[in-house]
């Protein structure tokens, strides 16, 4: 039942959810617990699901338990991130939720001023703000908001987004229809998280805080970096799967049967990354140049369109 009658209950319409999925984080999850207990929005609760690990990770955090704003679950299998997350998210039932990985902080004010901007615009779904990062890797990764119709939206996000900023952000779960959840896939998940913010897109508008109130810490162990250390084959491979799969959900959708040129063009710009440096561009760049692996992927593109949208 997972103590139901303790988190499913959410009385004030301000109400927070921050879902940590963590996975081998001893060493670094306390300091993230600990930015969401020092939040100046005082109307919030932290769910932490620990997949599998084999350090420890549980034991560094029991005792933030006795806090009652807090809730961990110990999984006995390994469901891996995308699985971890998506076990928390199912479990989220107030009015606003974020996704904060196990090696990130939060400034103290991330919650109270992303929540005040979402409830200035009605059309947000969700507002983030930019990012500081540290560790292996320093500098700040912005991304731009992401406004106007429904279409206008889905076509700067394949032309200009990959960075899975959005995926931190603070989301207003009154304005999606359904539960998202990340999708898995064969390549460790690869661009899990930049799909969870393309299927955010189609429910609203990605309001961009600019101002950085959170950090992202860079370390070997983090998936971001094991993708990048793939041979370029598979790094293809990878990239390949994730723009099909981007054409896969639109067509699901019903937008290949409006606009199926324009978008073809967009998923083929995406693919190239001919406007925009989206994802190691310089390390696929004769992948990406190359007639047969651009004339394979345009031939799986047509597949997925003259497929049945289920």
């Amino acid at each position: 039942m997972f103590d139901r009658l303790r988190f499913n209950i959410f009385p004030k319409s301000e109400s927070i959810t921050v879902c940590i999925p963590a996975y081998n984080a001893a060493t670094f999850i306390e300091e993230t617990v600990e930015s969401v207990l020092h939040q100046t929005h005082s109307e919030r609760k932290l769910i932490i699901s620990v997949d599998q690990s084999n350090d420890r990770t549980t034991d560094k955090i029991r005792a933030f338990e006795k806090n009652k704003r807090v809730k961990i679950f110990e999984q006995k299998k390994h469901l891996g991130w995308v699985g971890n997350t998506n076990f928390l998210l199912r479990r989220v039932r107030s009015p606003y939720f974020m996704i904060l990985p196990h090696d990130d902080i939060l400034n103290e004010d991330y919650l109270q001023i992303l929540l005040e901007n979402l409830k200035k615009n009605s059309q947000a779904v969700a507002c983030f703000s930019d990012i500081g990062c540290f560790g292996d890797h320093e500098g700040v990764i912005a991304q731009s908001s992401v406004v106007g119709s429904q279409f206008e939206r889905i076509k700067d996000y394949l032309l200009s987004h990959y960075n899975a900023v959005v995926f931190r952000a603070l989301i207003d779960r009154r304005k999606i229809k359904q539960r998202i959840l990340l999708t898995s896939n064969h390549f460790n998940d690869f661009s899990s998280d930049t799909i969870f913010g393309l299927n955010l897109v189609l429910h609203g508008e990605l309001l961009r805080h600019p101002q950085v109130l959170y950090r992202k810490r860079y370390h070997p162990q983090s998936y971001h970096s094991l993708w990048q250390k793939w041979p370029p084959h598979k790094m293809m491979d990878a990239w390949s799967y994730h723009c099909l799969e981007i054409l896969a959900i639109l067509h699901r959708h019903g937008f290949t049967e409006s606009d199926p040129e324009e978008i073809k063009d967009y998923i083929q710009q995406r693919f190239t990354q001919s406007g925009k440096n989206l994802w190691q561009r310089s390390v696929l760049q004769n992948h990406l140049n190359d007639a047969k692996a651009i004339e394979n992927f345009r031939k799986k593109v047509t597949n997925i369109l003259a497929s049945n949208p289920t």
